[in-house]
């Protein structure tokens, strides 16, 4: 099963394909810009989303549960040393 985030992106492209055929198929030529940007859009946002790394998608989930151990670490020692 793929990922929530895989399949965003490959519907980002298959958008983005799909719209510029539209265009193709109904404007003329002049009127195929603004399309054709939106569809440049999507795929930027599309490779933004592939080619983010994995730590920036999780670093913030580590980072709070690092907090909650390391806080609950730190009751646990000062219930122990009183």
């Amino acid at each position: 099963m793929k990922s929530t985030r895989i399949k965003a992106i490959f519907e980002l492209r298959k958008e983005a394909k799909g719209l510029r055929a539209w265009a193709d198929a109904n404007l003329p030529e002049r009127g195929r810009i603004e399309p054709y940007m939106l569809a440049a859009r999507l795929e930027r946002t599309a490779r933004e989303l592939a080619d983010e790394p994995v730590w920036l998608r999780v670093g913030g989930d580590v980072t709070e549960s690092t907090r909650a151990i390391l806080d609950q670490a730190q009751r646990g020692l000062k219930r122990r040393a009183s």
